[in-house]
């Protein structure tokens, strides 16, 4: 792979099946771009080497691993069926450095973790089965939890 790629481009690419957990080894990569392929596996684990991944965009059917993407600014795995993440995992609230989460028409239930990540100020939930009470989300400029019809105030 390229020691000093910074930017990977494969949107609508008709990818299918697994990512290489090659991808991983791509340390200095920026921006990834996966949206509009067909996807189907896990994120690799070797994911969690790509410390200074900033945005990514994909469809992926499970994003188990993507808390341990630390250096992330924004993440956008909307319209999705989630079916490895039933739940929203409390260790979203662990990105640090994330601005944008949209997590909108992917299948998700149960409800919405506390997280008060330092940056966090967007957030798009909407088209889901998350119910119970709201947490108290003090940062957030912009929070859409539209169409998630168990939600509490």
């Amino acid at each position: 792979w390229y020691d000093n790629l910074k930017l990977l481009d494969l949107l609508s690419n008709k990818l299918q099946g697994a990512l290489p957990d090659g991808l991983g080894n791509l340390k200095q990569l920026v921006v990834m771009k996966l949206q509009m392929n067909n996807l189907s596996a896990y994120i690799p684990n070797s994911f969690s080497n790509m410390k200074k991944l900033e945005i990514c965009k994909a469809k992926w059917k499970d994003s188990s691993s993507i808390s341990s993407m630390q250096s992330l600014l924004t993440l956008a795995l909307g319209i999705n069926e989630l079916t490895g993440l039933q739940e929203l995992p409390s260790s979203m609230g662990t990105l640090s450095n994330l601005v944008f989460l949209d997590l909108s028409d992917s299948n998700l239930s149960g409800q919405v973790p506390s997280c008060k990540p330092a940056k966090f100020i967007i957030l798009f939930l909407s088209y889901n089965q998350l119910s119970g009470p709201l947490p108290d989300f003090p940062r957030w400029v912009m929070l859409n939890l539209s169409r998630n019809p168990g939600l509490k105030k």
